[in-house]
């Protein structure tokens, strides 16, 4: 038997998976096996760690799992639960004899390209799960892209707006509007209209979620770099003050620490936010980034860029000044945009499970739909996966 902490794993199998791997299969066989019973509170993730002799993201990243497909629920400010069911994660359709359809509110920031394909995965996915569910719904899309952002609060201010004035009965948002919006859609929420956040959340707002555990998923990425021998690691990103860089950038720093490597505030590359929603100044803004990181007087070998935009700009960039990569300069991503591209996958990322997150939060809406007055919040955090290409190499 192998042992992780006090609780025993069992099965030699077990030695080959990833400990959070192997503490998600024992969460799943306590369920089974009756020892956590159906509707009962699961212990804290502090609890958890404790148990199981490891830290407290890696509990994170094993619970994610069973949060992804229903095998638990949480409830924000009580805890996490059993489902009630095995097929807890499949929710009571809403009947399509309802003689008037609900108006359902999507609203996000459709930048850069539109019509790419991942861009409109998300969409389509929560329209799909809709369909899926028999729910008789429309769905409305506002779309928030602004190239100031005082342009970007004023969109997404419009579309909460509509909302107010022609009643929609739910609101899935990606939100972009910083703190302006947040008394819109405060208003919105006390008119006992349900709203789940996507993507990215306002810290200290009590609300639904559904996104990715970004800070895990940025300790990932740099830790594969470290792995490859890297020290010197840079990281970019826009000054923008949301939870997913904020978190990312958070989980850099971690794995830096736990290799005792202080993060050196010279390879932080913080973008001006207002110049990145243009895109001739966003590439502009590479080829600055790109120059001033390889005029250092001891430059880094990898750089991991906070989105898949960012990092194909910044390879761009640093061809133009006669590098290569991977040989000169490694480069990780996050979202796995490639997958979308015809042209052949180049770029090492983590997989944001974009299609996934459609359908938790629509299922997460429709729920939330049917239970008028729910003042009980949840986060849903999707799992990331690392994908390797060719675009880091070892030292």
């Amino acid at each position: 038997m192998s042992r992780i902490g006090d609780r025993k794993l069992r099965g030699d199998r077990d030695l080959s998976m990833a400990v959070y791997r192997r503490i998600e299969e024992d969460l799943r066989g306590r369920i089974a096996s009756g020892e956590w019973m159906a509707g009962a509170m699961i212990p804290s993730r502090k609890d958890l760690a404790a148990e199981y002799g490891v830290d407290l993201g890696t509990i994170q990243r094993a619970v994610a799992g069973l949060l992804s497909d229903g095998a638990l629920r949480a409830d924000g400010g009580r805890g996490t639960f059993v489902a009630m069911s095995a097929g807890a994660s499949r929710l009571p359709s809403v009947s399509k004899r309802s003689v008037t359809p609900k108006m359902i509110a999507l609203i996000y920031d459709q930048s850069f390209n539109p019509t790419d394909i991942g861009a409109q995965s998300i969409p389509r996915s929560i329209y799909h799960k809709f369909l899926e569910e028999e729910a008789n719904c429309r769905l409305l899309i506002f779309d928030t892209h602004g190239e100031t952002p005082e342009r970007i609060v004023e969109l997404e201010g419009h579309a909460l707006d509509a909302v107010e004035s022609e009643g929609v009965s739910g609101v899935i948002v990606w939100h972009s509007g910083g703190e302006s919006t947040l008394p819109q859609i405060r208003r919105i929420m006390d008119r006992g209209v349900p709203v789940i956040f996507m993507d990215r959340y306002p810290l200290g707002f009590d609300c639904d979620f559904v996104g990715v555990d970004d800070e895990f998923s940025g300790q990932e990425a740099t830790d594969y770099l470290l792995g490859l021998g890297h020290r010197r690691i840079a990281f970019l990103a826009p000054l923008e003050n949301i939870t997913t860089i904020d978190q990312r950038l958070a989980g850099y720093k971690k794995a830096l620490a736990n290799v005792g490597i202080l993060p050196s505030p010279e390879l932080i590359c913080r973008l001006p936010y207002t110049l990145s929603l243009n895109m001739v100044t966003l590439k502009q803004q590479m080829k600055a980034a790109a120059a001033s990181l390889a005029a250092l007087n001891d430059p880094p070998t990898a750089v991991f860029a906070v989105n898949d935009l960012l990092a194909h700009y910044y390879i761009s960039a640093i061809k133009e000044l006669g590098l290569s990569v991977p040989g000169e300069m490694s480069v990780i991503g996050f979202d796995d945009m490639d997958r979308f591209a015809p042209a052949p996958q180049f770029l090492t990322t983590m997989h944001q499970p974009f299609e996934t997150m459609g359908e938790r939060t629509a299922e997460l809406l429709l729920k939330r739909l049917q239970t008028p007055g729910q003042r009980t919040f949840q986060h849903i955090l999707l799992p990331t996966k690392l994908v390797v290409r060719q675009s880091c190499r070892s030292l």
